[in-house]
């Protein structure tokens, strides 16, 4: 017991030591978006209406994005963040909770409601997308688990027990093989994009690959994971033809 109380602190600093640089870069990556918001908004093309969710990822709350959620406004599109708080992590009354959320808007919209998930978020918005189909147009991640087998180090390893204590109920899940290999399969009949980088410091950018498919893909992005959904680049390309052109309302 004592072993693995210094083996988890020992993981706990190398894992942290890691995402720290991410975190570091963030204040840069936000400053570049702030700075091109403008001319992004310009170049890109409308929204049509169309009805968007930012889900946050594991640790994070809908209020961190707050600044991508006035973007997307501005750019035509109906944005909001999830309405659950901070994002503790996966269970299935928090998955309901936001097919429910999903629903309200495309209903109110009429038109269905693209999801865009960041890490973890990114785990949320393709299982909402298999329990509720017919009400998401799309799905993009941004540096999400979507298969975390294919995890190594010793970030994901912490990650996923600060998961198994802040969720008790659903921790057997992460070590449930059947259920690995569910949430790895990207939902059949929705357009799914998943964004992954290289030098990210938080997710094996190994667990973000889909299988590439008609409705699949998998695309390299730079930058790191806290800033990726923020980063111009990745916004030229997640946001770069109008709804329509990729699904119809």
């Amino acid at each position: 017991m004592i072993h693995e109380h210094t083996q988890f602190q020992s993981d706990t600093s190398r894992a942290f030591a890691f995402a720290t640089q991410d975190i570091k870069a963030m204040p840069r990556e936000l400053a570049q978006f702030k700075r091109e918001s403008a001319s992004l908004r310009r170049e890109l093309p409308n929204g049509e209406g169309h009805p968007v969710i930012i889900i946050p990822g594991f640790g994070a709350a809908g209020i961190f994005y707050i600044s991508l959620v006035l973007f997307l406004d501005r750019l035509g599109y109906n944005a909001q963040s999830w309405d659950q708080g901070f994002n503790l992590g996966y269970n299935e009354q928090r998955i309901t909770s936001l097919v429910n959320q999903v629903k309200k808007m495309s209903d109110k919209a009429g038109k269905r409601t693209i999801l865009k998930g960041h890490s973890l978020g990114g785990v949320f918005a393709n299982m909402v997308a298999k329990k509720a189909p017919d009400d998401v147009h799309s799905v993009d991640t941004f540096g999400s688990p979507l298969d975390i087998r294919k995890s190594a180090g010793s970030t994901p390893a912490t990650l996923q027990k600060l998961h198994h204590c802040l969720n008790p109920e659903s921790s057997h899940l992460l070590e449930d093989e059947g259920f690995l290999r569910e949430i790895a399969q990207p939902a059949p009949n929705v357009p799914i994009t998943s964004y992954y980088s290289l030098s990210d410091n938080v997710v094996d950018w190994q667990a973000s690959q889909l299988p590439n498919t008609k409705l699949s893909r998998s695309i390299e992005v730079l930058g790191t994971h806290v800033g990726m959904p923020f980063i111009p680049d990745v916004l030229r390309q997640s946001l770069g033809q109008k709804p329509s052109a990729l699904r119809a309302a």
